[in-house]
């Protein structure tokens, strides 16, 4: 006869990574069999942080881009225009995340990686025989094409991390994201120095050929561990049964409030800087330094949340990022508390991604992750689609007004995000607290 107390600890919070087994959740058995380290896991880790530096890196460098393009390249072309480029490759990027992380529960890496590394590679290469003042080319490659390549390997990269860590995940998940913020950072900075010295198609090519190093690295060593699904049919190509789970339809709400305003910072802070006077050089340091923050604050939360859950560790950093929007961005007006608030916002709006990532993998199950993790990108795409033509038309004309309706708007959009993530962790200990009646 059995022995209730010779059985396992009941569980606690499903934001936990440690503990406890409940239906649907990872059990101890199961959790003993996640590496959670080793060369071959590590190695995982560093193919997805060079597949985000390749893709995402690139995709935060666009200002560069679009001073070429503004300048010399497409000249006779619209500001707007040329921006929806940019905007573009975003969605796109972002947007295919459904199929793309269904193609990866059903067929895993092994074929997704090299396609999304042909494809970046090839339209990196592409946009440097692009001819000057011919839109349609520009749009094609820099637009299109890689965005596709983008989203193919945006996807893989987070969600094969969630077959080789457990209690580390939240670690392994930051430094992954942390590759497209240290590329934002140094490709910005490279990046004009090999175009001023060898123009723009050759300092294209170089870039082509850099990516395709990084990519071919992430081929090799990124390869899921699993046996895929397989079996995949167009009627089950996007899944959105996890809506079905209050927690997932929250979360992935609480990311796009977030992906709606987190970026304008990063977007807007040099036009803010040069409205109160800082001389242009400076005002552009300004978004390095924000940036480099944040590539360095993916990797400390993470080691944090491997302790307490992400789901603690995003609720206080969301809510410190609005209040340094409304408490410090707004009365700033000189170099020196501008550039205080973008290194601290960096910091603290560098986690998000990683860590909302963290919580969905903890409420999914390992064969619906991909899909799940592709769901939530949609919501990011279409934040990111809608974002920037509405946060513009709030500063139209410039003016100091006009930036202090854009900045209180930023605030009270992610204290929104920080609500529902506040919301969703109560739903969340609710429904552990339910599974443990059940459990008893």
């Amino acid at each position: 006869m059995s022995n209730r107390h010779s059985s396992p600890e009941p569980p606690s919070t499903a934001n936990s990574t440690e503990k406890f087994d409940l239906p649907g959740r990872t059990s101890r058995n199961d959790r003993a069999q996640f590496p959670d380290g080793g060369l071959a896991a590590w190695g995982v880790v560093l193919g997805g942080f060079l597949a985000q530096c390749s893709t995402w890196g690139i995709i935060m460098s666009f200002g560069v881009f679009k001073k070429e393009y503004t300048t010399t390249l497409l000249s006779n072309s619209s500001t707007p225009a040329i921006s929806a480029i940019g905007s573009l490759q975003l969605f796109i990027g972002y947007g295919l995340g459904p199929l793309v992380g269904r193609l990866f529960d059903a067929y895993g890496s092994r074929i997704l990686n090299p396609l999304g590394s042909c494809i970046t590679v090839l339209s990196i290469i592409l946009v440097s025989f692009c001819h000057e003042n011919q839109p349609y080319q520009f749009f094609l490659t820099h637009g299109v094409l890689f965005g596709i390549g983008c989203s193919i390997l945006n996807t893989p990269s987070s969600a094969i991390i969630n077959q080789w860590f457990y209690r580390k995940r939240p670690l392994a998940l930051g430094i992954v994201s942390s590759g497209g913020a240290l590329g934002g950072t140094i490709f910005p900075l490279v990046l004009p120095q090999l175009i001023s010295k060898l123009g723009f198609p050759w300092a294209i090519r170089i870039l082509a050929a850099i990516i395709a190093v990084f990519l071919g690295i992430t081929c090799v060593i990124a390869r899921t561990r699993l046996p895929p699904s397989g079996g995949m049919t167009w009627r089950s190509a996007v899944d959105f049964s996890g809506f079905r789970d209050s927690r997932y339809s929250l979360a992935c709400s609480a990311s796009f409030l977030m992906s709606y305003a987190m970026f304008i910072p990063y977007f807007f802070i040099d036009d803010y800087a040069k409205l109160n006077g800082v001389k242009h050089d400076v005002a552009k340091l300004l978004v390095t330094i924000t940036s480099a923050c944040s590539a360095i604050s993916r990797i400390l939360p993470g080691i944090i949340a491997n302790r307490f859950g992400a789901l603690d560790v995003l609720i206080p950093t969301t809510w410190t990022c609005a209040t340094l929007v409304l408490g410090m961005w707004l009365p700033s007006h000189k170099p020196i508390p501008i550039a205080i608030f973008g290194g601290l916002y960096g910091f603290f709006s560098g986690p998000f991604n990683s860590l909302i990532k963290a919580y969905i993998a903890c409420i999914s199950p390992q064969e619906s992750f991909g899909a799940r993790l592709g769901t939530l990108d949609l919501f990011i795409a279409i934040a990111t689609l809608i974002g920037p033509p509405t946060q513009g038309a709030l500063i139209k004309p410039l003016s100091h007004d006009h930036f202090k309706h854009l900045i209180i708007f930023t605030g009270l959009t992610i204290v929104a995000s920080g609500v529902v993530l506040a919301i969703t962790r109560i739903v969340d200990y609710k429904h552990t607290c339910k599974e443990m009646r059940h459990w008893l």
